[in-house]
């Protein structure tokens, strides 16, 4: 990068911009009707483009160099990224394993409810906790409530 004390061209606008500056709040001592004093005058003030566009292509030379300079970071070569990358797919993957194994058990009840749940399932278990009474254990006051309470037309078969 080239001093900016280095080029005319800057030298003279620092110059030009300090006279200016001092100058601030004072009536001009020359009275700038004519055009061509305005006109030197605006130019005095303001950089030449020749200068700013010099500026900018060394300032994005620079920019360039200083991001070609810097390491790009390589996360596959990076050891603590590669041992994160690891971590995530691993807790991702338990994830997944989890849910597949909550679904299948999920499953499972429901096809056990469903098979074991129906009417006839139930009747059937009601049967079970009965206690099991044989013919000679009922007695015959029982047998006749029984038959008392239960019409004769809803019973078929059943001979007296």
């Amino acid at each position: 990068c080239e001093n900016m004390s280095d080029i005319p061209e800057a030298r003279d606008f620092i110059e030009t911009k300090l006279t200016s500056l001092k100058q601030q709040g004072q009536k001009p001592l020359i009275d700038t009707k004519d055009e061509d004093l305005q006109r030197k005058d605006r130019q005095e003030r303001y950089i030449p483009r020749r200068i700013v566009d010099r500026l900018a292509i060394t300032n994005l030379l620079h920019n360039f160099s200083k991001a070609n300079s810097t390491a790009i970071h390589q996360p596959e070569k990076c050891l603590n990224c590669r041992s994160r990358i690891e971590n995530v797919k691993k807790k991702e993957y338990i994830k997944g394993k989890v849910a597949q194994l909550q679904s299948e058990l999920i499953d499972k009840k429901v096809e056990h409810t469903l098979l074991t749940k129906d009417s006839l399932s139930r009747i059937g278990e009601l049967v079970q906790m009965l206690p099991n009474l044989r013919k000679a254990d009922i007695t015959p006051s029982v047998e006749e409530r029984c038959n008392k309470e239960i019409p004769r037309n809803v019973i078929k078969g059943h001979k007296s």
